[in-house]
């Protein structure tokens, strides 16, 4: 596979391009790979592109598969105006599949937009608790109906959309390493084509007494930055 398929962001080093083309085949056959390169030779970049490459060509693949299976159904024998309209018929099928997919992933873009704008008591389902907003009214039941309800949405479609892709999950022991793989994950392509979600934080997993009880993420993480090194003292 030439290099410039996996759409790297800048010229890889050769030791990338090995790294990446590896991956590549152990994905592909559905094996388990262990890979060890040096510090510094770009692994994070390497992983992205090498595996997102991969997602990519499977689900091209798969669509590919769904839209075979179903034009084989069309018999060869039938008139030419049959064959033509059941030809049509799976093109629009395959097309509205995808509609649907892309429907689904924008409505839970345009919640998650809401969500950004609501004033944590509503997140924390506290309908009385009182805060100040230009957009909501925390008192206000009708603001915590439609959040809610637009919750409830998202994750109904969550469990349709599962029947449509495929999810790949990159695990680190620090929060630091997850925070590099976003960066220069940004750095590719492929953030026009993939969606990315951090599946836990600081938030849910920090055990720091002073620190697990706060509700404000970015002050966890400023307090975490204050607290390290320290916490394994005061333990």
């Amino acid at each position: 596979m030439d290099n410039a398929e996996f759409y790297f962001p800048y010229h890889p080093y050769q030791i990338q391009v090995e790294f990446i083309q590896s991956l590549y085949k152990v994905l592909e056959g559905g094996g388990v790979g262990l890979f060890q390169s040096p510090t510094g030779t770009g692994k994070t970049m390497s992983i992205i592109c090498g595996s997102l490459k991969w997602l990519m060509d499977h689900e091209a693949r798969l669509r590919d598969s769904k839209w075979n299976t179903s034009a084989e159904s069309v018999v060869s024998e039938d008139p030419d105006w049959l064959r033509g309209q059941l030809y049509e018929k799976c093109a629009l099928r395959a097309q509205s599949d995808l509609e649907k997919q892309q429907q689904i992933l924008s409505d839970i873009d345009a919640h998650d937009q809401m969500l950004k704008k609501t004033p944590k008591c509503l997140q924390r389902n506290d309908r009385h608790f009182n805060c100040r907003s230009t957009d909501f009214n925390c008192g206000n039941q009708d603001d915590f109906k439609e959040w809610k309800q637009g919750e409830i949405a998202d994750k109904q479609q969550l469990k349709t959309l599962k029947n449509y892709i495929t999810k790949i999950y990159y695990c680190s022991r620090t929060h630091t390493q997850l925070s590099q793989f976003i960066t220069q994950f940004k750095q590719t392509k492929y953030k026009s084509h993939v969606r990315t979600s951090t599946l836990a934080s600081r938030q849910l997993l920090c055990i720091h007494p002073k620190l697990n009880k706060i509700a404000d993420p970015q002050l966890i993480n400023d307090k975490c930055k204050k607290y390290r090194g320290i916490f394994p003292a005061n333990f």
